[in-house]
């Protein structure tokens, strides 16, 4: 049977509304409603400035009037909270043991901005200069569903050491005991080489979590129960095994359990815990990089831990991917509220927004078909097509108003006279 425009729009919205209503339990109804609002002209904005959020809400009160209610509720103090631990309950308990949760940090750059609450000083990942705004910790879920990936925003934290207590290495282990609970230990956890923390070493074996991590080379080892350099120790590692990757480019791979020194300080009989050592170059030149990983899995082989690593490790870019998308499809940079309060509610709305986007990938050939100025769907689109979904949904719901239903006669006739009801 042929799906309709007006259907799929409803059954967009019907959506919708399910997931906005499950993330906003525990606010008042004010709140909620703000919320839904918001977050809806999120999606239809693509933007995360508040006047062209209310201006894409079509309501009848003036634009002053409603950006007004919005900048409101954006100051609750409550909202980022509950809103955050909503989405990451909900996004953690569809984990499996093939899901991974990709751990990067990333930054606001505001270079004109000098008013701002809470503006800190941070690294520019891009340039690598210093340059004023916020911090950032994002954690996004990845799991392999077929022709696409469902990648699902699990936690998003904006932060400023001149304003919070934490750190960021204690905010990202209250995040990681929270995912654990909540997705029941499932999932394995890809961590860049900056993460290469003995104290987060400890906290994932601890927990017994699964990892890949990307080493440093400064540190030790102990193997045999001897002290060496890592450098050392990967140099000796045999690489019998071969790895293609996706490019088609071949790696030589070996691989060593090790133990690493946990212990702050230099002692004579230190606190180790077991690791993999995963050691891989291209072909028999080029330099060597290294990998600790450990999957709680005594029936994996070594050869398969090694496979489970790299490939692990290369779904790593699509949280770079994901971070570019949010920055650019939604002006994240050009947000224009004072209050650091409301920083932090926007960024935690944004990530409803996204996660609305980013589960209507189940229904990106239906969508795409419904809306042929789209774009017909490519092979070389399946490894992100966000962006497309995104732009097909920012058109759907920046031609519906809340509460409102306009009558027509037959088919979708008209896309701008369609108004659903939201209510």
């Amino acid at each position: 049977m042929t799906v309709s425009k007006y259907e799929t729009i409803q059954k967009m919205q019907v959506k919708f509304s399910q997931k906005v209503k499950k993330y906003s339990e525990g606010l008042t109804k004010p709140v909620a409603k703000a919320v839904k609002d918001i977050t809806k002209g999120i999606m239809s904005s693509r933007s995360v400035i508040v006047r062209q959020i209310a201006q894409s809400l079509h309501e009848s009160p003036s634009l002053d009037k409603v950006s007004e209610r919005l900048y409101r509720n954006l100051k609750n103090a409550e909202l980022e909270n509950i809103v955050s631990e909503n989405l990451l309950k909900n996004n953690c308990s569809k984990a499996t043991h093939d899901t991974y949760f990709l751990v990067d940090g990333s930054d606001i750059i505001k270079p004109e901005s000098n008013k701002l609450e809470g503006l800190d000083r941070i690294r520019d990942g891009s340039t690598g200069n210093c340059e004023k705004g916020f911090h950032l910790l994002n954690i996004t879920s990845l799991t392999s569903k077929g022709r696409y990936y469902s990648i699902l925003p699990i936690c998003s934290h904006l932060y400023s050491n001149k304003i919070d207590i934490d750190t960021s290495s204690n905010i990202l282990e209250d995040k990681l005991v929270d995912i654990t609970i909540h997705s029941n230990n499932k999932g394995t956890y890809v961590f860049d080489r900056g993460y290469d923390d003995k104290k987060l070493l400890k906290i994932l074996s601890d927990n017994d979590n699964s990892y890949i991590l990307r080493c440093k080379s400064n540190r030790n080892l102990v193997v045999d129960n001897k002290e060496q350099k890592l450098v050392d120790v990967a140099r000796d590692i045999k690489r019998k095994y071969e790895y293609i990757m996706p490019n088609g480019k071949k790696l030589m791979c070996g691989i060593k359990k090790v133990r690493i020194i946990t212990s702050p300080h230099k002692l004579k009989n230190p606190v180790t815990i077991e690791t993999y050592l995963v050691v891989a170059r291209y072909g028999k030149k080029g330099g060597l990089f290294y990998f600790y990983c450990d999957f709680n899995d005594d029936s994996l082989t070594d050869y398969q831990i090694i496979i489970k690593a790299l490939k692990g490790y290369g779904y790593r870019w699509k949280i770079e991917e994901y971070h570019r998308h949010v920055k650019q499809e939604f002006n994240w940079e050009k947000v224009q509220l004072m209050s650091y309060v409301g920083l932090k509610n926007i960024n935690s709305l944004l990530m409803i927004a996204v996660d609305i986007i980013y589960s209507s990938i189940k229904y990106i050939d239906e969508l795409l078909h419904l809306f042929p100025e789209f774009g017909e769907i490519k092979k070389k689109d399946l490894k992100f097509i966000y962006y497309r979904l995104g732009r097909v949904i920012s058109h759907i719901f920046n031609n519906t108003k809340l509460n409102k239903l306009i009558p027509h006669k037959g088919e979708y006739h008209d896309k701008l006279q369609l108004r659903i009801n939201f209510s």
